[in-house]
């Protein structure tokens, strides 16, 4: 438990560093991953042998381009090929399967430990407390007991989306959030069937819509019944985890530091907000630091989608 205060707290030292330095770090993991996934992965060094690619030709995300697609059916007709030779035990995480079958992703114990360690971050910077009561209304994974949780901090509730809708209705009005952390789809079912629900509970401090963008319909009702609350955004995928979250100023979305996910998130965002690839438009962008958080950004001149900086939740 001491390791990973240590590796949460040199996280959370991160999002003070500079776009540049966030920028070489990323650089730096980019190199070591593809070096790795050619050394230690039979279907990704037979994916770059057949593209005649060698490792060292890819120092930059600019150089991405020269590895072939590799899209979620080769994958699962790689099968065991896709892992790294001398994993060790793996456990695995499901996507929704919202765009044709659920896809399994498996990952070591020490990379689901940093995914937790990085949603802790990105909630500390979203402004939660230590004594917050965080409410989940999502899925049920695998939480280890974690020294924060014995103490009393951070404690974490969570309803699964799994149950019948009265059900979670039901633990809903059971518990007391002064976080509401929600997926858009949960939560409007929930309130199809008790249009009071909301303003019948003690208003949480702020909100966290998840998952999916949150439609303008949803956003005004939730802004009706908990009037002054604020509505903050999250991003993620089971592939990669953490991907952007917006900060107390609102003013943009934080990426996570270490995610190759600026596409996904550009992709995500502009379904809500006008948002342009950040390399078509870089040259306009204003480089600046969050006042509330201390995190970088970058952020485009008329859009609220913030291309830069670094974020992160209990785990």
């Amino acid at each position: 438990m001491i390791g990973e205060a240590l590796e949460l707290a040199a996280l959370v030292a991160r999002r003070r560093w500079s776009r540049a330095r966030l920028e070489a770090l990323r650089r730096r993991k980019l190199r070591r991953l593809v070096e790795h996934a050619y050394r230690n992965v039979p279907y990704y060094r037979a994916l770059m042998d057949r593209a005649r690619v060698k490792p060292g030709e890819i120092q930059n995300e600019e150089d991405l381009h020269r590895l072939p697609i590799t899209r979620k059916e080769d994958l699962r007709r790689a099968g065991e090929a896709c892992l790294a030779k001398g994993a060790g035990p793996l456990m695995s995480l499901y996507t929704s399967g919202f765009s044709g079958k659920p896809f399994e992703v498996k990952l070591t114990p020490a990379e689901y430990r940093r995914r937790r360690l990085r949603e802790f971050r990105m909630l500390l910077g979203m402004g939660l407390r230590p004594r917050d009561h965080l409410v989940l209304l999502g899925p049920l994974r695998p939480r280890p007991a974690r020294l924060h949780r014995l103490l009393g901090f951070y404690r974490l509730t969570v309803i699964p989306l799994t149950l019948p809708v009265e059900e979670q209705i039901a633990r809903f009005r059971a518990t007391r959030a002064d976080v509401l952390w929600f997926y858009p789809a949960t939560l409007r079912s929930m309130l199809s069937v008790d249009r009071e629900l909301l303003r019948r509970t003690a208003p949480p401090r702020f909100l966290i819509s998840s998952s999916a963008v949150m439609d303008p319909v949803l956003r005004a009702r939730l802004e009706r019944d908990l009037p002054g609350v604020p509505i903050l955004e999250a991003y993620a995928a089971n592939e990669s985890g953490r991907i952007a979250a917006e900060c107390p100023l609102r003013q943009g979305l934080h990426l996570e530091d270490e995610t190759p996910s600026s596409s996904s998130c550009s992709k995500t965002a502009s379904r809500r907000r006008r948002v342009r690839p950040e390399a078509s438009c870089s040259p306009a962008w204003i480089s600046s630091r969050c006042p509330s958080s201390g995190m970088s950004w970058e952020i485009s001149p008329g859009s609220r989608t913030a291309s830069a900086g670094a974020d992160g939740k209990p785990g």
